[in-house]
């Protein structure tokens, strides 16, 4: 069984993180042993997953964001219990909040791909983060407990209808709280409602 299995296309960085996690570097944050396998291809991840029973996977943002997504879903749908982070740049930072809906547990910051150092530098320029520590906002947002209730069932991936369902609500009391509380976050869309939900701690 490996303790980690990356997959990012982009070759520096995917040599960034294997030699990091291979030598212990962020193994605080996640645990377990310190092997190590690569991939760079996500379209191959629930194969992956499969040969190397990883404790964590470390799924990098990759050149292509939605094969990305489209890999972390698929690892999900076929092993829910996966524990995975995603890792990514500055300019990457799009794809968190539809991974953090989609399933992943936190990201890993990783420097801009063409300053990526070599294991020679001797430091890490990885800072591992769960998504509940990212920076927060100056104030809180204040939602009602029936707006609570909404973001938490987002944050699992739960539709409108299995919310109603869940919260003995109509749909249309699902869709008009929704709308309040995308007001109250600032939020365009379930992605954004969730990632300010991590940031602010309302979620957790």
């Amino acid at each position: 069984m490996a303790g980690y299995l990356v997959c990012e296309d982009r070759a520096g960085l995917r040599a960034g993180l294997t030699t990091d996690l291979a030598a212990g570097v962020i193994v605080e944050l996640v645990g377990g042993p310190a092997g190590v396998h690569a991939l760079d291809d996500p379209d191959r991840l629930v194969e992956a997953w499969a040969a190397a029973e990883p404790e964590v996977v470390v799924l990098g943002a990759g050149s292509n964001h939605r094969r990305t997504l489209a890999g972390l879903r698929a690892l999900l749908a076929h092993a829910p219990d996966a524990l995975v982070l995603m890792a990514g740049s500055g300019i990457d930072h799009e794809v968190c909040p539809e991974a953090l809906v989609a399933g992943a547990r936190g990201y890993l910051t990783l420097p801009e791909p063409d300053h990526t150092p070599g294991p020679e530098t001797g430091s890490s320029p990885h800072r591992a983060a769960p998504a509940s520590e990212q920076a927060r906002p100056e104030a809180k947002p204040v939602l009602t407990e029936p707006e609570a209730e909404l973001l938490a069932g987002m944050s699992r991936g739960e539709t409108g209808a299995q919310l109603a369902a869940r919260l003995a609500l109509t749909p249309e009391t699902i869709k008009s709280q929704t709308h309040r509380m995308f007001a109250t976050l600032g939020a365009t869309n379930r992605a954004a409602a969730v990632a300010v939900g991590f940031r602010s701690g309302l979620l957790t």
